[in-house]
């Protein structure tokens, strides 16, 4: 069950959520990151698109 592609699609915004969070910690807390807010907020945006998609497609279908 945790093969299929739902489930990999909500590991991949899981990892972007991680992502996310690891550059607004860099940026804020060791260095200035060059162009840091389009990076954060573009991995931000990428979890949050697989998270819904693996979601929706993971909701069973209902029946005619």
């Amino acid at each position: 069950m945790l093969q299929d592609g739902p489930s990999r699609l909500v590991a991949a915004g899981a990892v972007c959520f991680m992502l996310s969070d690891a550059l607004l910690a860099l940026n804020r807390f060791v260095t200035p990151l060059p162009a840091s807010a389009f990076w954060v907020l573009t991995s931000y945006y990428a979890a949050q698109c697989l998270l819904v998609m693996g979601l929706l497609r993971a909701r069973p279908t209902p029946a005619d």
